[in-house]
């Protein structure tokens, strides 16, 4: 965790003395984009994944409101075909931004996700919080913010062990700071990350998620993509991962204005 939070500290200083700079106003229309990675792998074993993920966002001059949403797939087979699922996961979320000022916005969120490999028949989190533009222009935007969440998992009907009890329920509050950044490196790559951290409040255990794209435009709609995304969890125990990393490569499709 320190080491997370610690990458935030350093991407605030290095853009603080950064000013927010004048951008085309946005116009409210919903546009987004949607992507399909895949990778194919045969020999001593074979393993097929796929991975859809979606985004559209309305925005105007005085706030923001976006959906998102992921699946993602993996099979492998070994030399004595048996066979296995080592990914089977999905998340849908949507998220309201209010600019309070030009620089400082509040947010209200809202997740739901299930990952079968950890268990996790449900998880649903609700977030709240402020946050800070600290470059704002039309190639570069970096933002931090912190808030509160509630989060409420369901496991599976064996459950998973937590603070050495079984349990197949789990909720808790939790501390939230992150931040998140779009940059356009070139006239035709552009790269984005985000990274938060969810600290329990009142019990052990944290949570941290990172995901990361670096998108090259073959047109005027659609880019070849390249893209990261890492998911940690402390309260995961016994043949439980605590860390979960995919990296995948696919086509991104861009839709409305």
């Amino acid at each position: 965790m320190n080491n997370a939070t610690s990458l935030i500290l350093i991407t605030t200083l290095i853009a603080s003395g950064n000013a927010i700079a004048a951008d085309a106003v946005p116009n409210g229309k919903w546009a987004g984009s949607g992507g399909a990675a895949a990778k194919l792998s045969s020999g001593n074993t074979r393993s097929d994944s796929i991975k859809l993920t979606a985004d559209a966002a309305s925005e105007t001059a005085q706030d923001k409101l976006s959906i998102f949403g992921q699946i993602l797939r993996e099979h492998s087979e070994n030399a004595a075909r048996v066979k296995s699922t080592t990914a089977d996961q999905w998340q849908l979320g949507t998220r309201y931004d209010y600019n309070i000022s030009t620089s400082t916005f509040g947010f209200g969120g809202l997740e739901f996700s299930s990952d079968k490999l950890q268990s996790l028949t449900m998880r649903n989190v609700v977030s709240a919080g402020l946050g800070k533009h600290l470059i704002k222009t039309s190639d570069n935007q970096l933002d931090v913010f912190g808030g509160i969440s509630y989060r409420a998992d369901r496991y599976s009907d064996l459950g998973i062990i937590i603070d050495n009890k079984m349990e197949t329920k789990f909720s808790t509050a939790e501390a939230m700071l992150g931040e998140e950044s779009n940059h356009k490196l070139t006239e035709n790559t552009t790269f984005k990350q985000r990274l938060s951290i969810n600290q329990n409040i009142g019990s052990t255990g944290y949570r941290a998620i990172f995901d990361a794209s670096l998108l090259v435009a073959i047109n005027s709609t659609m880019s070849l993509t390249v893209s990261v995304q890492d998911r940690f969890n402390s309260v995961a125990e016994n043949t439980v991962q605590k860390n979960d990393f995919t990296l995948f490569t696919g086509i991104n499709v861009k839709f409305g204005s």
